[in-house]
């Protein structure tokens, strides 16, 4: 469904649509993602990384991938909040391991059905979203 998705945004069909919808369009030979969730747990801490690298699969040299991620604190008063904070450290040390990624430092995922080569990292912006600075 990634693939699909960026496939259709990268259509020259799609872009005309957009432009003729009076919607910007910033870089005409990318795309621009846009990660979204949370690193408390569950499905966001649990899939954010593969999000990424399956989009990247897809994507050229000129696509941006940006993640926004919610901080544990947001969730403090509600429960179970038992992990979450360790589970927001391992997701931010994962997420700073994978900086480092470039041509002669790459890493292989193997998903079974594919592999993902990376070579860069895969967030071009990352922003944390906390509860301390509303």
């Amino acid at each position: 469904m990634i693939g699909q998705a960026i496939n259709a945004i990268c259509e020259i069909r799609t872009k005309k649509q957009a432009f003729s919808d009076n919607f910007q369009v910033s870089n005409p030979d990318g795309v621009e993602i846009s990660i979204v969730g949370s690193l408390a747990g569950g499905t966001g801490s649990g899939t954010f990384l593969d999000v990424a690298f399956s989009a990247q699969r897809y994507l050229n040299t000129f696509a941006k991938i940006t993640g926004v991620f919610i901080l544990p604190r947001v969730f403090a008063n509600l429960s179970p909040t038992t992990m979450v904070k360790s589970n927001a450290y391992g997701a931010l040390k994962e997420i700073k391991y994978l900086w480092a990624l470039t041509p002669s430092n790459t890493m292989e995922i193997d998903y079974g059905g594919f592999k993902v080569k990376a070579e860069r990292p895969l967030f071009d912006t990352v922003f944390v979203i906390d509860a301390i600075n509303k």
